[in-house]
């Protein structure tokens, strides 16, 4: 695994010392080979780069890079990473991670300016506060809290985790919202919460459908007469299903960072079948509940 490392101090850097790809190689004892065979594989130029640039690569681009850096043995001929040159690059990217939240805490620290304490009257805010997901509109009704969405990178990595496990793009009909997956993936994976998602809300094209999923059911008065009322939530089974159907792609989109590298499926596709056929039969065997 690779080596427990102390956080970068300012000092170091501000003098120059780790703001280099190549400074942060020789930091980490990364031989020169490997050092040039990650900036291949990135696409990196081939001269020396601000190792600001890797801080930015998603969970699957830098294992990419890590499964696939191009090496060669002693007689020239390609071969894979071992094990330990894996976690050199884990290293390195782990580094990277590091100096950038440095430099961050360290813009953050520094006063602004006076004419840039803020937005004067009349100019709009930023668009990221004006984009914020209310939870109770796309995932859970009792949930009053926001996240903010993914970023292209970051939606673009879940569809990769989903066709790593189906070979293929969902259908339009299954495809979650970016508002519902971003609520989804701040509640599972950043909050370490249970995968909860309400199917009144949680639904086949998002709230163009939520609008207008709801039935009518019976309740008892204390006279033994019943009323109706208006219940949001799927009607049968088969509009339960198609609402199953967006929360199983949402689960297989997403990923538990793994203790040493890589990642792990939140729920593994055999688990959501298992469960929904379960359902099925439940709900077919008891069809007046």
């Amino acid at each position: 695994m690779p080596p427990k490392m102390m956080a970068p101090d300012l000092a170091e850097i501000q003098a120059g010392a780790l703001d280099r790809v190549h400074r942060c190689c020789a930091h980490l004892q990364i031989p020169n080979a490997l050092r040039d065979a990650i900036g291949a594989r990135l696409g990196a130029p081939q001269a020396d780069f601000s190792v600001q640039f890797l801080s930015p690569l998603s969970d699957a681009e830098r294992e990419n890079t890590v499964d696939n850096v191009d090496l060669q043995d002693a007689n020239g001929a390609a071969r894979p990473p071992s094990l330990f040159e894996k976690a050199q690059i884990r290293s390195l990217f782990l580094l990277a991670d590091q100096v950038a939240v440095r430099l961050l805490g360290q813009a953050q620290a520094q006063p602004a300016p006076a004419a840039a304490a803020g937005p004067q009257q009349g100019q709009a805010q930023p668009a990221l506060n004006m984009r914020r997901i209310k939870v109770s509109d796309v995932l859970d009704p009792m949930d009053d809290g926001y996240v903010d969405p993914l970023t292209p990178g970051e939606l673009n990595a879940l569809f990769d985790n989903y066709r790593a496990l189906k070979h293929g793009d969902p259908q339009e009909e299954v495809e979650p919202t970016l508002e519902q997956v971003s609520a989804f993936n701040a509640r599972v994976v950043t909050l370490q919460l249970a995968p909860y998602g309400d199917f009144s809300i949680l639904t086949p094209f998002g709230r163009r459908m939520a609008k207008v999923l709801k039935h009518r059911a019976w309740i008892p008065n204390r006279d033994g007469t019943y009323r109706t009322v208006e219940v949001p939530g799927p009607d049968s089974y088969d509009v339960w299903y198609a609402c199953w159907r967006v929360y199983a792609c949402c689960c297989l989109m997403l990923r538990w960072p793994a203790p040493v590298g890589g990642s792990l499926v939140v729920v593994t596709p055999a688990a959501l079948e298992y469960y929904q056929e379960t359902f099925r039969q439940l709900a077919f065997e008891y069809a007046e509940c």
